[in-house]
C-alpha cells in the first residue's frame, strides 16, 4: 500500500480557533470537515498545504506561523507531547518530540547531529511545497521554544540559536523579539542548536512512568497505522519489537540485518536503500538509534547488567556496546548509570 502523509486534524482546529483568517476563505478549496473530530482525526497532507495557501492569500496577520507554534502547549500533541514533557532531561524531551511527531504530522524527516559544545536539530521538509517548509518550521521552532521553556521554569534567552533557510521577509525585528533564541536566515538549513549545559539539564517535571506509558501509546499508534506508516518508521517498529522480544528471550539473537528486514518488510533490499535514502536516513542509523534509545532505558532498571543490554542489543560482546555507547554519549554505560 502506498503511503499517504497525514496531518492530525487537531492542528487544524488550532488554526480555526486563532482566526488568522475568516473561515470561508481559510478552508477555500479544500475538503476538510471538522465537525468529526477525535484524537484519531487526519487529513491528508495536502490539505494542510491548501490551507497555509489561504492564510498567506486571505490572512492579514504576516507572523501566523509564529503566532501558531506559539500557542502549540504539550496537550496540543497528544501522547507525543505528553511523552516529551515527562522525559528524564530537556534533551530527551526534544530528541522524542523530534522521534514521535511524524505520527502527527508526517511533513518532515530529522536527525541530531553532536557538535564539540551544542546539539543540532535538523529539520528537513518532506512535503516538496516551500510555503508549507516555511511555515511548518517556523511553527515548529516556536513550539520546540515553549516546550524548553515549560520544562526549564524560564526562556533560555539567546542562549540557543535557530537557523532559517527562509529570508526575514522584513519581519527580523519582529521575529527576534518574538522568539528566545538567536535567529538566522538564508541559511544551508532548517535547524535548531541547543547548547550542551541545556540539553543535558535534568527535567523537574520527569515521569518515569508517564514516560513510558506516552511513548507506549505513540508507538501503539505506529502499529495501528500499520503499513500506512512512513518506512522509516515501520523499520523502527520491527526493531522495536526485536529488542521487545529479546528482552524475554533466554538466548536473545542478533538484530535483524538489512538484508533480513528487506525480506520481513517484503522490500528489496536495493529498494530499502533508495526510499530510505530519500528519507534522509539510512538502517544503520535507525538501528543504532533504536540501540540507543533502548539502552537509556535499561540502564536506568538495576535488574539488567551491562552484559545483558549488550545481548538484548545484538552485540557479540560487551566490550562493543560500551564502546558504542562511549561513542554516542561520551561515558561509559556504568557512568551514566550512576548519573540517573
Amino acid at each position: 500500500m502506498a503511503h499517504t502523509p497525514l496531518i492530525n486534524k487537531a492542528y487544524l482546529v488550532i488554526a480555526q480557533n486563532l482566526e488568522l483568517a475568516p473561515s470561508e476563505l481559510l478552508f477555500k478549496n479544500t475538503a476538510i470537515d471538522l465537525t468529526d473530530i477525535d484524537g484519531s482525526s487526519f487529513v491528508e497532507v495536502g490539505e494542510a498545504i491548501q490551507l497555509v495557501r489561504n492564510l498567506i492569500n486571505y490572512g492579514d496577520e504576516p507572523n501566523f506561523a509564529t503566532i501558531f507554534g506559539t500557542h502549540l502547549g504539550a496537550a496540543s500533541h497528544g501522547p507525543v507531547g505528553y511523552a516529551a514533557l515527562s522525559a528524564p532531561s530537556v534533551g530527551k524531551a526534544l530528541s522524542t518530540f523530534l522521534e514521535w511527531f511524524p505520527i502527527r504530522a508526517d511533513v518532515y524527516t530529522s536527525r541530531v547531529n553532536e557538535t564539540t559544545d551544542s546539539f543540532e536539530l535538523i529539520i528537513q521538509d518532506n512535503t516538496g511545497d516551500d510555503d508549507f517548509k516555511g511555515f511548518f518550521f517556523e511553527a515548529f521552532a516556536r513550539a520546540l521554544e515553549i516546550l524548553m521553556t515549560f520544562i526549564l521554569g524560564q526562556a533560555p534567552t539567546n542562549k540557543t540559536s535557530i537557523y532559517f533557510e527562509m529570508s526575514d521577509s522584513g519581519r527580523k525585528v519582529w521575529l527576534e523579539d518574538a522568539f528566545d533564541s538567536l535567529l538566522y536566515f538564508k541559511t544551508q538549513q532548517n535547524k535548531l542548536c541547543i547548547p550542551k549545559d541545556i540539553w543535558f539539564s535534568v527535567s523537574p517535571l520527569f515521569d518515569r512512568d508517564s514516560f513510558e506509558f506516552n511513548l507506549a501509546k505513540c508507538q501503539q499508534i505506529m502499529e495501528e497505522r500499520g503499513h500506512d506508516s512512513r518506512l522509516d518508521l515501520r523499520i523502527r517498529q520491527v526493531i522495536r519489537k526485536h529488542f521487545e522480544q529479546a528482552l524475554v528471550s533466554s538466548s536473545p539473537l542478533p538484530a535483524p540485518t538489512q538484508t533480513v528486514l528487506s525480506n520481513m518488510i517484503f522490500c528489496s533490499e536495493r529498494t530499502l536503500i533508495r526510499k530510505l535514502k530519500q528519507l534522509d536516513t539510512t538502517y544503520k542509523q535507525i538501528l543504532e538509534a533504536e540501540r540507543r534509545r533502548f539502552a537509556e532505558s535499561l540502564l536506568m532498571q538495576p535488574k539488567y547488567s551491562i552484559l545483558d543490554i549488550a545481548q538484548i542489543l545484538g552485540y557479540s560482546e560487551s566490550a562493543n556496546f560500551c564502546r558504542a555507547f562511549k561513542q554516542w554519549y561520551g561515558i561509559s554505560p556504568s557512568q551514566y548509570r550512576k548519573t540517573q
